[in-house]
């Protein structure tokens, strides 16, 4: 639960961030660095409670969407806190009142889902936002119900846990201007049998550029793009007899969470990490690859239909660091890949576009004729969701995916392999599970 302490004390913050009402910019080389622009129409369906207003919170609960106000402050500010009505609450809610019940001195609300366009007819919410990596703006990470805090030049205690006989260790070091990261990835099994999968490196300072249109309760635009996302990340696969694995693991804890406000609406950008596994490698088979990719990229989307369009692209990928060595004396494929930092952006629980670049590094061995490959990949993903209402319960549902960048690197090609083969077993489904978006069953299409 966000308790209203929390709440108020977080609010404070964001406050100091952007103004509370049409443009906010703070500049600064180096700094926090916000530009937003709010200026919207209310419905008159809407009940706004603007920041002078705050002190009528008693309590909210943002996980349980229940909100309690002073119910002689109410009356007297002329508040109309009704069934039926959208309730806007500064930087807190954006929801609709389904019941209220005066407890004692007290109105206590229960609400359920309201989108952006129940509160708002017409209007724009627009942001420029390059946050630092630091306490005042890395507010919290959480692993399952662990709370941790990063500090500005220190790592954050290390997390492990499992997932598809896999066991995970993930280890994160906030600093300022950037995130280090290593995740590594290990399945044991008896004797030499096993795997070893590895992603590190670091992320730069990136810019979420966005925007929000609305006319007559439509939403006409929604722009989403990261500016200047620029990194490293060193992959490495080490596997020898480990079976077979088709993983796609997108845990559901938050490594950086990054509030700021526009106009009165809380925004929040959410760094994740999705792990993808597509190998076959029998007990006969091995593989010890690596690659070290150095990318500088825009990734981003602008949805004005029903398709998107891709808003950026690739200024340069270089590899280095490479290792090549697949053994097999039969079929073999070994495929990992990790998007990171998958960055989710949220308004409230009604709009939700995410962007993220991938690495995915893999090696075969196949067949008729026979042909040993290695490659890696740099890929641009996004995606969009949207809140809704089911049988009384809030969900939320993907309405599409789509790559935005695949730059392929052979790394290794023997002689005997045919043209096609650069559709093999650098595994289509890895690629599917990475963008969100289904490939082409080609050969050597790995499926579980």
């Amino acid at each position: 639960m966000r308790t209203w302490a929390k709440i108020a004390g977080m609010l404070l913050v964001l406050v100091m961030l952007t103004s509370c009402h049409g443009t906010g910019t703070i500049p600064g080389d180096g700094a926090e660095d916000i530009q937003t622009t709010f200026d919207v129409e209310w419905d008159p369906n809407t009940t706004f409670v603007d920041e002078d207003q705050l002190n009528l919170v008693k309590d909210a609960d943002t996980e349980n969407h229940v909100y309690t106000f002073d119910a002689a402050g109410v009356q007297q500010s002329g508040l109309d806190l009704s069934v039926g009505r959208v309730l806007v609450i500064h930087g807190v809610a954006l929801r609709t009142i389904s019941s209220v019940q005066q407890v004692g001195p007290n109105l206590v609300l229960e609400t359920e889902y309201a989108a952006l366009t129940d509160a708002i007819t017409d209007g724009t919410i627009e942001w420029d936002y390059r946050p630092r990596f630091t306490p005042e703006s890395v507010t919290e990470a959480s692993a399952d119900v662990q709370r941790l805090r990063p500090m500005q030049g220190a790592v954050l205690p290390q997390k492990q846990f499992t997932y598809g006989g896999y066991t995970y260790d993930v280890d994160i070091e906030a600093l300022g201007d950037k995130v280090k990261f290593k995740f590594s990835v290990e399945k044991s099994l008896a004797g030499p049998a096993g795997a070893k999968l590895i992603a590190e490196g670091e992320v730069q300072r990136f810019r979420s550029q966005g925007r929000v249109s609305i006319k007559d309760k439509k939403v006409e635009e929604f722009a989403n793009k990261l500016d200047k996302m620029q990194g490293e990340a060193t992959l490495t696969v080490v596997v020898a007899g480990s079976g077979q694995d088709f993983i796609n693991y997108k845990p559901d804890f938050t490594l950086i969470k990054l509030p700021f406000m526009v106009g009165p609406i809380y925004m929040e950008l959410a760094i994740k990490v999705q792990f993808v596994i597509q190998a076959s490698v029998p007990v006969e088979g091995s593989a010890n690859l690596k690659i070290k990719l150095t990318y500088d990229s825009d990734l981003g989307f602008r949805l004005t239909g029903a398709e998107p369009e891709v808003d950026g692209g690739l200024r340069s990928l270089g590899s280095t660091d490479k290792k090549t060595e697949v053994g097999a004396v039969m079929a073999i494929g070994a495929n990992f890949g990790v998007g990171f930092p998958r960055v989710e952006l949220s308004i409230y629980d009604s709009l939700t576009g995410w962007i993220q670049p991938a690495f995915l590094l893999g090696g075969s061995f196949t067949f008729t004729p026979p042909c040993v490959e290695v490659k890696a990949s740099f890929i641009g993903a996004a995606g969009a969701e949207v809140g809704t209402k089911i049988f009384g319960k809030d969900f939320k549902y993907t309405i599409w995916n789509k790559t935005l960048i695949n730059e392929e690197k052979v790394l290794f090609r023997s002689a005997e392999c045919p043209d096609a083969a650069s559709l093999g077993l650098t595994a289509p489904g890895a690629i599917e599970l990475l963008t969100g978006v289904e490939q082409p069953n080609v050969l050597y299409h790995l499926e579980p």
